[in-house]
Formats: structure tokens, C-alpha cells, sequence
């Protein structure tokens, strides 16, 4: 599953990002979905719903002549702050779907615009690796132990699950507050490094003090 999101979901959502960054406009009258096509449009409505500690901020539209759209309004409310029912926007689609809405001269995009669309996959890919390896892994210490070995401690079984779920937390976390995905996985390594070091070093000490205690 983690491949899959990795491998093909984030290179298909970074894909449609640089092709939405390079879209030309739309000549007059050209049907082409792959064209930014801007409309003129007016305002129906805001609406702001809360959800937990985060909220969603809806800005209905309609197009002169055309349908209406309920719009998803992210990052600052350029727009849905300044506009009220009545005034005149300007929305601009690109294949079929709403990803920006302009008023004088403010730009304000919406949930459907492709720029950032890579970092909620990347971010579940990266977490589901990171958790797959620390399952993985604990399970391979339990089912090779050998049945001779005294029972596994707390720390054997509470050190490496507290770091792995950080390096599941920070691989989670990296891409949704960085600018790139190569940002986003540079400050996820970097934040799963410190514990997986920390692991590393004291497994490397549990093996060292059983040879001790043989040549004592």
C-alpha cells in the first residue's frame, strides 16, 4: 500500500501540479480542459463551518449564464474575507474543476487547486512505511528469539515501539508543513534519524553486556 502511495499516487498529484503551474489561458471559445479558463461570477454566499479546531470556508458562486459552485476556500481569506453576496469575482477552472477565485486584484485558491495536492498522500505513504517497518521489525525480534533467552524486558518491547511511532509522527508531519516533497522527506529523515539512532545504540549495548557477562 505505502508503494503504491508512493510510487505512483505522489508522482501522479506532483504531475498535475506543474501541469496546472505551466497551463496557458484559454483562448476564446477553446474547448481544451487542459487551458485555464477564467469566468465571470458572483457571489452567493459564505458560510464558515467548524470542524474541531480547524473550519472549512464556503464561498458559493455563480457563473453569469453558467452553474453555481460551493468552493472550498483555503489559506488566507483574501477573497472570502473581503467579499460579500452581490460583488463580482472571477473564477478560473482548469480541467472542469474551480481552482481559484480573484477580487480586485486578490487571489485566493480553493481545495481543489493541484499545487499542494501530493502532501496528504506523501505524508500517509511515508507513515504507513514507517509504521510497517517498526511492525515489521519488532515482529522479526519476537519470532527469532532464541527460546533459550531470558523473556523479553519492558525496554526491549517500549524503546522501540515509542520510536517508531515518532518516526511514524514526524514522517507524517514532514511534508504538511514543508514547501516541496523533497523538503518533506529531508525533515522526515532528519526527524526519525534521532530515534532510530537511539535504538540502534542501545541494542548494540543489550548485545555487549551478555558477552560481558560470560567473560566475568
Amino acid at each position: 500500500m505505502s508503494a503504491y502511495v508512493l510510487f505512483v499516487t505522489v508522482p501522479d498529484k506532483r504531475a498535475d501540479g506543474r501541469a496546472f503551474a505551466t497551463a496557458p489561458a484559454c483562448l476564446q471559445a477553446d474547448p481544451s480542459l487542459e487551458c485555464r479558463r477564467p469566468e465571470a461570477a458572483t457571489v452567493r454566499g459564505t458560510d464558515t463551518v467548524g470542524e474541531g479546531r480547524s473550519a472549512h470556508y464556503w464561498l458559493t458562486v455563480t457563473e453569469k449564464d453558467g452553474p453555481s459552485h460551493r468552493l472550498d476556500m483555503i489559506g488566507s481569506p483574501k477573497v472570502f474575507g473581503a467579499v460579500r453576496a452581490g460583488d463580482p469575482v472571477t473564477v478560473t477552472s482548469w480541467r472542469s474543476k474551480v481552482r481559484f477565485v480573484e477580487f480586485k486584484g486578490a487571489r485566493q485558491y480553493t481545495a481543489d487547486q493541484p499545487k499542494d495536492g501530493y502532501r496528504l498522500p506523501l505524508s500517509c505513504g511515508l507513515a504507513l512505511l514507517a509504521l510497517s517497518g517498526t511492525l515489521l521489525r519488532l515482529t522479526l525480534g519476537w519470532t527469532r528469539r532464541p527460546a533459550t533467552s531470558p523473556a523479553f524486558g519492558y525496554r526491549e518491547l517500549i524503546l522501540p515501539a515509542v520510536a517508531g511511532t515518532w518516526l511514524t509522527a514526524a514522517a507524517f508531519m514532514a511534508p504538511l508543513v514543508t514547501d516541496s516533497a523533497q523538503t518533506g522527506l529531508l525533515l522526515a529523515a532528519a526527524g526519525g534519524g534521532g530515534p532510530v539512532l537511539v535504538v540502534a545504540l542501545w541494542r548494540a549495548r543489550m548485545r555487549r553486556e551478555p558477552r560481558r557477562g560470560r567473560s566475568a
